[in-house]
């Protein structure tokens, strides 16, 4: 992804759920590292795991993230 197209994602804020039987510990690194999410979702990834930070993913040629 562009740095352009990152920009132009949307800052609101963005809240989500999703129950996985596993510890925290265990699946947090899937969150916040771009060559592990996209072992489970999405083609690319462009993570920036901070406050404020960015979330993108490419699905299916179709980028869904929120900054």
């Amino acid at each position: 992804m562009s740095d352009d197209a990152a920009k132009s994602l949307t800052r609101e804020t963005f809240r989500t759920a999703i129950d996985i039987a596993a510890p925290p510990d265990r699946v947090f690194d899937y969150f916040v590292r771009p060559e592990l999410l996209v072992r489970w979702m999405g083609d690319f990834a462009k993570l920036e795991a901070h406050d404020g930070g960015l979330f993108a993913v490419d699905i299916n040629g179709v980028i869904q993230g929120v900054r």
